[in-house]
């Protein structure tokens, strides 16, 4: 709760000075942006530890491998990755890249969860 409060105060003065900033340097409201984003999940940092030590205690509690887990964190993380890189480019004026880096996106996160879609049909049906 202490990081969202952070986060959100942190988002809201930079959203101010970011629109203060795009009439007369637009270059440099975006790069704001790009600064506050890192600054906002190096504050996530700690709390995603926490997370993942969840994660790896419910995995154990309900005994599932590490093949299970690997790729819907994978597709999480790619999730968020290609979000965050496509508000960037529509924030720099830029659609066509964003819309670019979301296809790439969908494309590596049916990637990374293909040993998942694997062992299911290894599950229902013996067939690979």
């Amino acid at each position: 709760m202490e990081t969202a409060i952070k986060a959100a105060a942190l988002a809201l003065v930079a959203c101010v000075s970011t629109l203060a900033m795009k009439k007369y340097a637009p270059e440099h409201a975006l790069l704001l942006g790009v600064c506050t984003a890192g600054a906002i999940c190096a504050l996530a940092l700690p709390v995603l530890g926490r997370v993942l030590e969840l994660w790896r205690e419910i995995a154990a509690a309900a005994e599932l491998s590490g093949a299970v887990l690997t790729p819907v964190a994978k597709c999480v993380g790619l999730g968020l990755l290609t979000r965050l890189c496509a508000d960037f480019c529509r924030d720099g004026g830029s659609s066509t890249t964003a819309t670019a880096v979301e296809l790439v996106g969908c494309v590596c996160a049916l990637l990374a969860a293909s040993p998942l879609m694997l062992m299911l049909l290894e599950l229902i049906g013996g067939w690979i």
